[in-house]
């Protein structure tokens, strides 16, 4: 499960609200215990506000070691999927969902 938004800043009050509405998501999906949250090392994870709020209700936060990409890897996948689904994503109306299937089948009988 992952909880994802875009955010207007990287400033560390920004991250403290998003981990509050995280942590409703999770809850809200029957994840009531967070044992361990990760972060990068960036400037807003290290901030006093931040860490206090983390440590309020999370076991443990950890943080990567700079330049170790086996810790990057699973967060760069996750960001080059969410890239794609959303690059890709388009409300299309009923004429136009029955239009690209029609299209799609005849392509393909089409030698």
């Amino acid at each position: 499960m992952a909880y994802t938004e875009p955010l207007p800043d990287e400033k560390a009050a920004t991250t403290v609200a998003f981990l509050s509405r995280a942590r409703a998501s999770l809850a809200a999906h029957g994840f009531h215990r967070i044992v361990r949250v990760v972060t990068d090392n960036g400037a807003k994870y290290r901030a006093a506000v931040f860490v206090r709020s983390l440590t309020s209700w999370a076991s443990r936060h950890q943080r990567t070691k700079p330049s170790t990409p086996p810790h990057n890897d699973k967060v760069e996948r996750y960001q080059r999927t969410l890239t794609f689904q959303t690059a890709i994503a388009r409300v299309r109306s009923a004429s136009e969902v029955r239009c690209l299937a029609w299209r799609s089948s005849s392509a393909t009988a089409v030698v």
